[in-house]
């Protein structure tokens, strides 16, 4: 299991000349060992500003913010994402880049047998109000004050669907009423500071 983590501003280049098969990389890539199963679950992680380039002209990678590579294809593999930002990723295939939805999406490599859960995630771009970070140029990936998106925007009806210990830093969640997705549980109070209250009933700046 995944959970509570940052996946950002990493860069992966990839040259398989003479390949013709398909191959998913994204953000998190999930790995097969030989006949060895894969079962993987992610809970409210953020995989932001990932960058994948393939230079070969005749693999084609689909892509994803998060995938499975490598899986033996003669196994049943599970890959189950909840609660997590896919953002702002991009894949380039020979020059060409992919679309945003199978840059930022949730992907398995061509002949591989993968039951592909996907529950209460985002995955697309960013657009600087209801769908941004506190501060992505400084690596702040909290969701902004207004990210309507990311803010109470979660799926909670199943406790497995995310990580009701706190969030990356240990605070609660739930607050503010519902889940938020990704890594990060904020509660944004009046003006720009966020405010939190760690059940101590006084407020405090997030950090």
């Amino acid at each position: 299991t995944i959970e509570n983590v940052v996946v950002a501003n990493n860069s992966y280049t990839l040259n398989l000349n003479g390949a013709t098969n398909t191959a998913a990389f994204g953000g998190i890539v999930v790995a097969g060992v030989g006949s060895a199963e894969v079962n993987l679950t992610v809970r409210n992680a953020t995989v932001v500003n990932n960058t994948f380039f393939n230079t070969s002209s005749a693999y084609v990678a689909p892509g994803g913010g998060i995938s499975v590579y490598g899986a033996s294809s003669g196994v049943s593999h599970a890959l189950v994402v909840y609660n997590t930002i896919i953002a702002d990723n991009a894949v380039t295939n020979n020059g060409v880049a992919a679309s945003s939805s199978a840059s930022n999406g949730i992907a398995n490599s061509s002949g591989q047998t993968v039951a592909i859960t996907d529950i209460g995630n985002f995955k697309g771009v960013t657009n600087g109000t209801t769908a941004a970070f506190a501060n992505a140029a400084a690596n702040d990936f909290r969701p902004k004050e207004d990210a309507t998106a990311f803010i109470n925007a979660g799926n909670s009806s199943n406790t497995d669907y995310y990580v009701s210990s706190g969030d990356l830093r240990g605070l609660e969640r739930i607050r503010g009423g519902a889940l938020d997705i990704g890594a990060y549980e904020v509660q944004w109070g009046s003006g720009n500071e966020a405010t939190v209250d760690l059940d101590t009933g006084l407020p405090a700046c997030e950090f």
